[in-house]
């Protein structure tokens, strides 16, 4: 038996241990008694459950892996089920609206909202918000909106006076019954605000005010930055908005009100010292790496054993200077292939003539080094300069994305994105072989200390408009919609011009009719560069690849890279861009070779749209179609909101010492109580 055969058992077993289990809800597909919504990495869990001794049946959240379980959401906590019916479901109606419709199809509790599109998905994600997004992949609804007793990191508890909108915290009636109780935390509107509490409509206890950073009245609250905990307050915006932040995993838990007015703060502890986590984190990474060693080792044994089999039933195949009679029927094969995806234009290269054009593969020829394999420098016999790519037998790039790119490229014809000519795919090889750009890729010029000296402030306008243009004919002008998944700088090839072409699709996807968004269980891509639905949730759309263009638009303008360490002592360059843009100072984000010599308008609405691109909620972030029209001028700029990930530059000072920071595990439950006075 294979690795392929294992692996399918394997998969197969998976499968059967979750077939209860669901990753969104639709229309067509709603969500059953006997079954749960999970968030992609089974983080939390939502489903149907009945409370110890109680007659009724709720949906809500809660932990997937912790005992006891704790609920942290429910939705119909004043409309219960009872749980004698076995034939409710939580559905998208035609509305788009989610509905609690019990057995008798009555409605029970729905979000009740104005929704343009009944092309409605509810989502869990992995942070333990359940969001409704429409076709476009807009959140139009969310648990964190709309909290029940419980406060998970990235809510927010508080108050927006101009609206009266509050988001308090309201106790269960009792421990086995989620109904609202009488017991509610929130925070005033008054400057500074403070934590309080009331039962009923009597002020039942007081946290104090807030001092920067805890609450006066609570003396054991921890006030150090790495404590994750922030209050944001606009006072023209009329908001004041309580957080708990998990901004770098050192803390991960709740905190509730319970039905006798204790206020509780939970959190994980496993007793580890310390990212010894990264010893064991180190083990099991090479595990990982071990196995796929052992694996792709048998799989090369059994492949070499098969063809000294072939040889030795035909001993002319050592002599012959072609491959063996397969690789003729594959190219057959491929060729039929194109000819039904209309994509006969494309050369079929013998693995000769690629040897030829690039003497040899010769290292003096070697253009760059991607992370799917060599590019070349080669010449044709008719002279033609191209570039080869060959994609190294270990690379991460498979023939299913080998035959993605190939197909994908050969539709699509834009003067920025970079044109294939043709492939060879003879025995164990694939190459694509491509247009050849001089300037290589932007990264060459953009990360080089002498050579970013050569982008001036109008090349790199001209390259961020350019990528921008290529975008949006992926996702809206071509005859496919087209998400990229991989927009990065070393991805943006350069002419002898510097024209950007946008390369590199063999991650790509197509979207089909009014098909939106997808929902992946395998996350791929590049650090740095995802959009946070994509990397934690595995949502992808339109709005990820204009996350990535957010970030590409900042490298280019700055010369950093978003996960350098060199941005003045902030975590990543968009933390950086944000307290410069914040603080009146968005210039100083300007690579310093291009500071006397910029177009300032430019420049500052440049550095806008790249803050709008990467905005956490993809509702907040423009499409493509807006970001060519903000480019040129054409379009006023609304103000971009503070991405969650944007943190106060880490000076040494600052940074909390490491027997003091919070640790978290599923094995114990540490408990910081505040008790009602």
């Amino acid at each position: 038996m294979n690795a392929y055969f294992y692996s399918s058992i394997i998969l197969f077993l998976l499968q059967a241990l979750q077939g209860k289990a669901v990753f969104n809800i639709t229309a067509s597909e709603p969500l059953l008694q006997n079954q749960t919504l999970l968030s992609n990495s089974q983080i939390f869990e939502l489903g149907f459950f009945t409370p110890n001794g109680s007659q009724n049946q709720y949906v809500g959240i809660w932990f997937k892996n912790m005992t006891p379980s704790k609920v942290v959401w429910v939705a119909n906590r004043d409309q219960p089920l009872a749980n004698t019916d076995r034939s409710a479901s939580l559905t998208i109606g035609t509305d788009g609206n989610l509905k609690l419709l019990d057995g008798q199809q009555s409605l029970v509790w729905s979000t009740s909202i104005t929704v343009h599109s009944n092309y409605s998905v509810a989502t869990l994600l992995d942070y333990g918000n359940f969001v409704l997004q429409d076709r476009n992949l807009n959140e139009i609804w969310g648990s964190f909106d709309e909290p029940t007793d419980t406060l998970l990191p990235s809510m927010k508890l508080g108050i927006n006076v101009k609206t009266g909108k509050k988001a308090y915290l309201v106790s269960w009636k009792s421990e086995n019954d989620p109904s609202s109780g009488s017991l509610v935390l929130g925070i005033t509107p008054q400057t500074p605000p403070q934590a309080v509490s009331w039962n009923g409509s009597t002020p039942y206890w007081r946290g104090g005010q807030w001092d920067k950073s805890t609450f006066v009245g609570i003396p054991d609250m921890d006030n150090t930055y790495m404590s994750g905990f922030s209050l944001l307050q606009d006072i023209q915006q009329g908001t004041s908005y309580f957080i708990i932040n998990n901004n770098n995993n050192s803390f991960f838990g709740y905190l509730f009100i319970s039905s006798n007015g204790s206020i509780k703060l939970m959190y994980w502890d496993d007793g580890l010292s310390k990212q010894t986590k990264v010893i064991i984190s180190l083990i099991a990474i090479f595990g990982i790496i071990l196995c796929g060693a052992a694996i792709y080792g048998l799989r090369k044994w059994r492949a070499n054993k098969r063809g000294m089999f072939r040889t030795r039933k035909n001993p002319a195949l050592l002599y012959s200077g072609d491959t063996t009679d397969r690789s003729e029927e594959e190219q057959n094969a491929w060729k039929e292939q194109w000819r039904q995806d209309d994509a006969s234009e494309l050369t079929l290269f013998s693995f000769d003539s690629i040897l030829l054009a690039t003497n040899n593969f010769n290292t003096s020829n070697k253009l760059d080094q991607g992370g799917f394999g060599p590019v070349y420098k080669g010449k044709l016999k008719d002279g033609k300069e191209i570039a080869v790519k060959r994609l190294s037998s270990s690379s991460a790039q498979g023939m299913k994305e080998f035959k993605n790119e190939i197909l994908l490229i050969s539709k699509l014809q834009h003067r920025n994105l970079v044109k294939l000519l043709g492939c060879c795919t003879e025995g164990e090889e694939k190459i694509l072989v491509y247009e050849l750009l001089l300037n290589k890729s932007l990264d060459t010029f953009l990360f080089h200390s002498s050579k970013k000296a050569e982008l001036s402030w109008d090349t790199r306008f001209h390259i961020i408009q350019g990528v921008a243009r290529g975008l949006l004919y992926l996702h809206r002008d071509s005859c496919l919609r087209i998400i990229h998944r991989d927009l990065k700088v070393s991805n943006i090839l350069l002419n002898e011009k510097m024209d950007p072409k946008i390369s590199d699709f063999g991650l790509a996807r197509i979207f089909e009719g009014t098909q939106v968004l997808v929902n992946t269980h395998k996350v791929v891509g590049t650090l740095g560069y995802m959009s946070p639905e994509y990397a934690m949730g595995g949502i992808f759309s339109e709005k990820s690849d204009v996350y990535s263009f957010g970030v590409l638009l900042l490298e280019i303008v700055s010369s950093k890279k978003n996960t350098s360490l060199d941005c003045q002592g902030y975590l990543n360059l968009l933390s950086y861009a944000w307290q410069l843009w914040s603080g009146g100072r968005a210039l100083d984000l300007l690579d310093e070779v291009i500071a006397d010599a910029f177009s300032p308008s430019e420049a500052i609405r440049s550095i806008q749209v790249g803050l709008l691109c990467v905005q956490d909620h993809a509702v907040d972030r423009p499409n493509m179609s807006q970001v060519v029209l903000m480019l040129s001028g054409e379009s006023d700029l609304p103000q971009p909101k503070q991405p969650t990930f944007t943190f106060q530059s880490l000076t040494t000072h600052e940074i909390k010492p490491l027997e003091q920071e919070s640790k978290w595990s599923t094995n114990a439950i540490t408990n910081s109580v505040v008790e009602g006075r």
